[in-house]
């Protein structure tokens, strides 16, 4: 579709507009441009330029690392590891490179080459010539030279350290990204953004990812660049046009939504805004280079590194020890003999079962008397039925039973009569308070004759001191009684 789409502009632009295009800005893999390229709309004499796009290239450097760290299976976890952060790093290093050296493609291919060797250096091989000199250098090599101080160790000032086989599997991928005529095209620092900008209008008023007609796609890029040249006051426009009512309300709208949006295009702009989301990006990007620099001190401290050898080793050995014992175990004949002869004891035993099991179960005369019991089972339970059945149909059973329940029932009210009765009359309500009394005056004496006993005992075990606590312990009962025990204690303690 690109590539229809600028075959018919080019073709045309000279008919319509009387202009002749001499550079096309897009990707790495456009295929517009080698169409054009092959069709020459303008002449064989008038060829056109390709130019790069700035924030492209930067996209093919990093696709380009994430796919050699895949396919050398180089992410994993180590020293000199090349992991997703680390291509992220390597790819903002290289658009750095290209946006700090524009229209000068010698300075340009310098910056990006010395980002590779300063990531690839070590303590005992440096390679920091190409780095920038002076104390504001980026390169701590180089700030360290400029100061007069010897040059610190990489591994603690390093966050994006290579091995030498994740070195030697990127260096192609430097040597395409920095060939001379690839970055004379990028040295104009044009991007794509205003054609993106226009798209995300486009695709804001019809989805790419939904299908839709001709027509629809049609009206929807009339009105995309309408919006993108004139704002929303193209509506406006619009409707005017359709003799549709504006009112001040509708202008007042519209130009709000223009104001919103240019307001947030200047911020994006500003510079204090860029440079105070700048500040926070390095802010980040420290940290993260902090964080990976106490990582590589602890991989590459001696004593951390010895210990975690030691408890490796420790583990091992327990497994082998584990190993050896079963081994032992599986191999010692005294116990696989005794191992085999439980299993075939059980396995006799499981038989001698299911031999009883299928004896009984052929056995002719067993199997006779468990059918006779349970006739004879059956029998005495048809005779319970056959006897119930005859009660319930005999009258004379029947008048029988009714005279007793009858009998009960008479029995019965005269009970609850002779209560009621009782519980009305005077004299027998003070005979049964009188009994109440005397048990209870009866269960009295007896509490203080025991309490007495038990006092003593007590006096001759330990004193009077703790005899109150073990008669209220001891003796669960009434006031009276634990004071009634305790005095009589306490009187034959001063006898």
């Amino acid at each position: 579709m690109e590539r229809d789409a600028a075959l018919e502009l080019w073709g045309r632009s000279v008919e319509r507009h009387n202009l002749r295009y001499r550079t096309m800005l897009s990707d790495g893999d456009s295929t517009a441009f080698n169409a054009l390229a092959a069709a020459q709309p303008h002449g064989p004499t008038r060829p056109i330029t390709k130019l790069e796009c700035t924030n492209h290239l930067p996209k093919r450097m990093g696709t380009a690392l994430r796919k050699a760290s895949k396919d050398g299976r180089f992410d994993g976890r180590g020293e000199g590891r090349l992991t997703k952060e680390k291509c992220q790093r390597l790819q903002n290093y290289f658009r750095s490179a290209i946006l700090n050296n524009l229209e000068d493609q010698r300075a340009m291919e310098q910056a990006i080459w010395a980002t590779f060797f300063h990531v690839t250096s070590t303590d005992e091989d440096p390679h920091h010539d190409r780095c920038p000199a002076g104390p504001a250098s980026w390169c701590f090599f180089q700030r360290a030279r400029a100061e007069g101080q010897p040059p610190p160790p990489h591994a603690g000032h390093h966050g994006t350290a290579l091995s030498r086989e994740v070195s030697h599997a990127v260096l192609p991928i430097y040597r395409r990204m920095t060939n001379p005529i690839l970055l004379k095209r990028a040295a104009h620092g044009k991007t794509q953004n205003s054609n993106e900008s226009l798209h995300n209008v486009m695709w804001g008023h019809c989805p790419k990812e939904v299908f839709v007609g001709k027509d629809r796609v049609e009206a929807a890029t009339a009105e995309a660049v309408a919006k993108f040249n004139r704002g929303n006051f193209a509506l406006a426009q619009v409707m005017d046009h359709m003799r549709l009512p504006i009112t001040e309300l509708t202008h007042s709208a519209l130009a709000k939504k223009d104001k919103v949006r240019v307001q947030k295009a200047e911020r994006a702009t500003d510079v204090a805004a860029v440079a105070a989301r700048r500040a926070r990006c390095a802010g980040r990007q420290r940290q993260l280079e902090q964080r990976e620099d106490q990582k590589a001190e602890r991989a590459t401290d001696v004593a951390a590194v010895a210990a975690r050898r030691a408890r490796c080793a420790g583990r091992q050995r327990q497994l082998e020890q584990r190993e050896d014992q079963e081994a032992e175990r599986a191999t010692d004949v005294a116990a696989v003999a005794a191992r085999r002869a439980r299993c075939a004891g059980r396995q006799r035993q499981l038989e001698q079962r299911e031999d009883q099991e299928a004896e009984r179960a052929t056995d002719v005369a067993a199997v006779a008397a468990r059918r006779a019991r349970c006739a004879g089972r059956q029998r005495q339970l048809e005779q319970r039925e056959d006897q119930k059945a005859e009660r319930a149909t005999d009258v004379a059973a029947v008048a029988a039973r009714r005279a007793r329940c009858a009998g009960r029932q008479r029995q019965l009210e005269q009970r609850e009569d002779q209560k009621a009765e009782r519980a009305t009359d005077v004299a027998a309500v003070a005979a049964r308070r009188a009994r109440c009394a005397g048990r209870q005056r009866q269960l009295e004496q007896r509490e203080d004759q025991e309490g007495e006993v038990y006092g003593a005992g007590l006096m001759a075990y330990g004193g009077w001191r703790g005899i109150s606590t073990n008669i209220i312990r001891r003796r669960p009962g009434t006031i009276r009684g634990h004071t009634q025990t305790l005095f009589s204690a306490m009187c034959l303690h001063n006898v």
